[in-house]
């Protein structure tokens, strides 16, 4: 089933107009061998994958759930759009929320430019 967040992932891929491809960073941990469930550290990749996969919330829920952790196989990956500044990024802003929020005020939610 798909949640919430891949909704929201799905539309803010639709919405982009200027890049090619998508990317977001993904937890290896418990994915990657050697890199178990509770390892420290910062274990993350970038998934990038294309923006007309990244328009449907069951194939957002696909890539994340998948075994490899990855959309593009080894040496698949398109280089042009990293060359031509044409890859939109989705990330989460948590820790960077968690500093900016002032007394009396809640982050419902924030959509970097």
């Amino acid at each position: 089933s798909i949640s919430a967040n891949d909704i929201i992932m799905s539309a803010i891929c639709e919405m982009n107009g200027s890049a090619d491809i998508f990317a977001f960073d993904r937890s290896i941990r418990g994915v990657k061998d050697g890199v178990g469930k509770s390892a420290a550290g910062n274990f993350f990749i970038e998934v990038p994958f294309e923006k007309e996969k990244g328009q449907c919330p069951f194939e957002i829920r696909k890539i994340l759930t998948s075994e490899s952790g990855s959309y593009f196989d080894t040496n698949e990956v398109p280089l042009m759009p990293f060359l031509n500044g044409r890859v939109g990024r989705i990330t989460s802003l948590a820790s960077v929320t968690h500093q900016a929020t002032f007394p009396g005020t809640e982050v419902v939610c924030q959509f970097p430019s």
